[in-house]
C-alpha cells in the first residue's frame, strides 16, 4: 500500500493565461529589468519563485534561471516575465516609501 498524495498544486495552464503574448524584444527587455530589479531590491529568485507561486504559477529554480537567461520561450515564460514585473514594481513601491 502506498501512501496517496493528497496534496495539490496550482500548475500553470495555458486557459488561465489571459496575458498577452511578448515579442522577442519585450521578453529581452523584461528579462533585464526583472534581474535588475531583483539586484537592486537584494531579492532572491527563490523569493520570486515563492511570491509566483502565490501568484498561481508554479515554477523552480532551473526554470527560472534559464528564463531569466533567456533559453526558454513560450506563453508560460510571458506569464511568468509579466506577472514578475507586476510582482517586483509593488514590492518597489514599499521598498522605496520605506526607505
Amino acid at each position: 500500500m502506498g501512501v496517496e498524495n493528497t496534496k495539490t498544486r496550482p500548475y500553470y495552464s495555458k486557459a488561465q493565461n489571459k496575458l498577452q503574448e511578448l515579442t522577442a524584444e519585450k521578453r529581452a527587455e523584461n528579462r533585464t529589468t526583472i534581474s535588475n530589479l531583483l539586484s537592486e531590491y537584494r531579492l532572491t529568485q527563490v523569493w520570486l519563485i515563492q511570491k509566483l507561486a502565490e501568484n498561481g504559477i508554479i515554477t523552480n529554480k532551473s526554470e527560472m534561471s534559464s528564463i531569466l537567461h533567456g533559453t526558454r520561450c513560450g506563453s508560460k515564460v510571458d506569464a511568468i516575465l509579466i506577472i514578475s514585473l507586476k510582482i517586483l514594481n509593488i514590492y518597489g513601491r514599499y521598498y522605496t516609501n520605506s526607505a
